[in-house]
């Protein structure tokens, strides 16, 4: 009996994606979760297991239109960073808290690490927190002042910029 029986995880030799790895994600995971007749949107970053024939051509095939964030905008622009992620991070080191409590050993172990994590991903997973993402964005609904005027942006633009010298009499 597996731990978590509707859950597929897979692995590569040095733990990144792979090619083959994103294929088989979006033939086995995302196309048939999603399956519609109507159009659907996926928004990636520019990985380049995303940007393979073999990726493009599937999506076209199934009426998948393909986002891509630009370069190191995904935490500006992608709805998780913003609305899920953080509540996943930390309803998983609350239940990691729990662990602590009850055993000694430091290593939370494969199992241990499957139960927390689910339990965090469902606490954390919500309506509430997902459309929170969109609004932060503001990919949904659309204010492209909150991607341009985000603090992060901002942040990043000015970062290198020496700023000019004051003189005596200014």
């Amino acid at each position: 009996t597996p731990l978590l029986k509707d859950w597929v995880i897979a692995t590569t030799e040095n733990g990144w994606t792979t090619d083959a790895t994103a294929v088989e994600w979006l033939e086995k995971i995302f196309l048939p979760q999603t399956a519609t007749p109507k159009a659907r949107l996926l928004i990636l970053d520019g990985h380049g297991s995303h940007t393979t024939t073999d990726f493009m051509f599937l999506c076209y095939q199934h009426n998948i239109y393909l986002l891509f964030l630009p370069p190191h905008t995904s935490h500006i622009l992608q709805p998780l960073d913003l609305g899920v992620f953080s509540s996943l991070k930390h309803n998983y080191r609350k239940q990691v808290g729990y662990l602590s409590l009850l055993t000694d050993s430091s290593p939370i172990g494969k199992r241990n690490f499957l139960l927390s994590y689910s339990k965090a991903r469902n606490e954390a997973l919500v309506h509430k927190n997902i459309q929170s993402g969109w609004k932060a964005t503001g990919l949904w609904p659309r204010s492209l002042s909150k991607p341009l005027l985000s603090p992060l942006l901002l942040e990043n633009i000015n970062k290198g910029k020496e700023t000019p010298k004051q003189t005596k009499n200014s």
